[in-house]
C-alpha cells in the first residue's frame, strides 16, 4: 500500500515536472521570438539610417571629387598645386557660405579665365564673399572679377581691392553686379587704354545708372566717349572730366552709338559733382566688401548657409572613408561583369547556372535551418 502511494506521488510529480518544463520551453520560445524581433528592429533602426547616411555622404564626396577632376583637367595643375587647390576648397567649404564643391566650381571658372593656381588661391576667398554679399552666382562673380583684373592689368593679389570697389558701386548707386558685368565687358579694355582706373570707370557707370543708362548701353556709350577722348589727345580721369565739359556735337552722333554717347556725355557733364562724390567713394572703398558680407551673414540665411556648409564637410569626411572601401569593390565587380560580357556562351551558361543554384540554395538552407 505504501509502495503504491509512493508510485502515485512520483507519477504526479513527474507530470508536474513535464508540465513545468513544457511551460518553460514555451516561455523561452516566446522570449526568443521577442528577442529576434527586437534584434530585427534594432538592426533596422541602425542599419537603415546608416545606409542612408553612407549613401548621402558618398554622393557628396563623389560630386566634389568629380568637380576637382575638372579643375585639374582645365588648370593643368601639378600634383602639388592640385593638392593646394583641393585643400583650400575643403577648408573654405567648411567655413564659408559655400560648400567645397561650390568652391571647386569657382576654381574651375578662374581656371577657364587662364588664372594660374597661385592666382586662383589669391582670388577665391574674396570672390566667395562678393558672390554671397551681392547675391551673385559664383561663375558671374568670377567672370566680372577676372575680366576686370585682366583688362586693367591688376595683380590677382589685389582681387579683394577690386571687389571692394564693386561692393561700393552696388551700394552707392543703381548698379548691380549684372549691370556692372555687362558694362565692363564693353568698356573695360578701352577704359584701361584711356588711362582710367577701375574706380574712375565704376564711378562714371554709377552716375549713368542713377540716370537711367546702364548695362550694355552704358558700356557702349562709355567706350565711344573714351575713343573720341583719345582722338582729342586727352587721357586719364582729368582728361575724361575735361572732355565731358567740352561735350560732343550733333555731328558726332552719326549713328545710334554716337547718339547714345552724346546723351551719356551730357549726363556726365551736367553731374560733375555727383561724379566727384561717387569717385571719392570708389577710392575709399577699402573694407566695403567685408562689411557688406558681415551684414549679410548676420541673418537667418547666413546662419543656414554656414550650417549647410559645415554639414557638407561632415558628409564629405564620411564619404571619403566610404569611397576608400567601396571604390575597390566596385572596380572588382565591374571587372567581373566585363569578363562575363566578353566571355563565350558556354561560360555565360555556367555562370547563369551557378547563380541559379545559389539563388535556389538560399531558401532551402533557410528551411533546413528552421526545421533543425
Amino acid at each position: 500500500m505504501a509502495y503504491k502511494n509512493v508510485s502515485v506521488r512520483v507519477a504526479v510529480d513527474m507530470k508536474k515536472f513535464r508540465s513545468s518544463m513544457n511551460n518553460a520551453s514555451r516561455e523561452f520560445g516566446k522570449f526568443g521570438k521577442k528577442m529576434g524581433r527586437a534584434a530585427a528592429g534594432l538592426s533596422a533602426a541602425i542599419t537603415l539610417p546608416a545606409t542612408i547616411i553612407g549613401k548621402a555622404a558618398f554622393e557628396e564626396f563623389r560630386a566634389f571629387e568629380k568637380q576637382m577632376a575638372r579643375v585639374k583637367a582645365i588648370s593643368g595643375a601639378t600634383a602639388e598645386e592640385f593638392k593646394s587647390l583641393q585643400d583650400s576648397a575643403r577648408s573654405l567649404g567648411g567655413s564659408t557660405a559655400f560648400t567645397a564643391t561650390e568652391v571647386a566650381s569657382l576654381q574651375e571658372e578662374y581656371a577657364k579665365l587662364g588664372f594660374s593656381t597661385d592666382e586662383i588661391l589669391k582670388a577665391q576667398d574674396s570672390t566667395l564673399k562678393l558672390a554671397f554679399a551681392t547675391g551673385t552666382d559664383l561663375a558671374e562673380a568670377a567672370m566680372i572679377s577676372g575680366n576686370a583684373l585682366r583688362a586693367f592689368g591688376v595683380d590677382a593679389s589685389r582681387t579683394a581691392d577690386v571687389q571692394d570697389v564693386f561692393a561700393a558701386a552696388t551700394t552707392n548707386s543703381a548698379l548691380d553686379m549684372e549691370k556692372l558685368r555687362d558694362s565692363f565687358s564693353y568698356v573695360a579694355p578701352v577704359a584701361a587704354s584711356a588711362g582710367l582706373s577701375i574706380q574712375d570707370t565704376s564711378a562714371a557707370l554709377g552716375v549713368l545708372a542713377d540716370r537711367g543708362i546702364s548695362g550694355s548701353k552704358a558700356g557702349t556709350a562709355m567706350r565711344r566717349i573714351l575713343l573720341e577722348m583719345s582722338k582729342a589727345g586727352l587721357k586719364g580721369a582729368e582728361g575724361f572730366k575735361e572732355f565731358a565739359k567740352r561735350g560732343m556735337t550733333v555731328t558726332d552722333s552719326y549713328d545710334a552709338v554716337g547718339r547714345s554717347a552724346v546723351s551719356a556725355l551730357n549726363i556726365l557733364a551736367k553731374n560733375g559733382d555727383a561724379l566727384d562724390d561717387l569717385s571719392g567713394k570708389m577710392y575709399g572703398a577699402a573694407g566695403s566688401l567685408t562689411e557688406m558680407e558681415k551684414i549679410m551673414m548676420n541673418t537667418a540665411e547666413g546662419a543656414m548657409k554656414l550650417f549647410e556648409s559645415s554639414m557638407s564637410e561632415a558628409k564629405m569626411q564620411i564619404g571619403q572613408l566610404v569611397a576608400q572601401a567601396l571604390v575597390p569593390l566596385i572596380k572588382k565587380v565591374t571587372h567581373f561583369i566585363d569578363v562575363m560580357n566578353n566571355s563565350d556562351s558556354p561560360l555565360k551558361g555556367m555562370i547563369v547556372k551557378f547563380v541559379g543554384i545559389a539563388a535556389a540554395a538560399g531558401p532551402v538552407l533557410g528551411i533546413l535551418s528552421a526545421v533543425s
